[in-house]
């Protein structure tokens, strides 16, 4: 089994309401070293599509996206 330099970290967003889950993501990743991965766990519709699109915004790239169900989702995240 490989294991990453960088192991990844988690903030887990289910339940928190726009915007403030984009202001939580944003200021968690501003904090961590560049290359560090971040999983985030995101209520699915409205929250999710949100974070998604501040992302793409601050040109940050998701490096991994896991429908759990249909509650939530999990994207990885690397800092930069």
């Amino acid at each position: 089994m490989e294991s990453n330099s960088q192991s990844a970290e988690l903030l887990d967003l289910r339940g928190v309401p726009c915007p403030q889950n984009v202001s939580r993501l944003l200021l968690k990743l501003g904090g961590l070293d560049t290359g560090t991965v971040l999983e985030v766990l995101l209520d699915s519709g409205e929250p999710f599509d949100n974070v998604m699109e501040s992302l793409s915004v601050e040109g940050l790239e998701v490096v991994e996206l896991v429908e759990k169900d249909l509650k939530y989702k999990r994207i990885k995240v690397t800092a930069n």
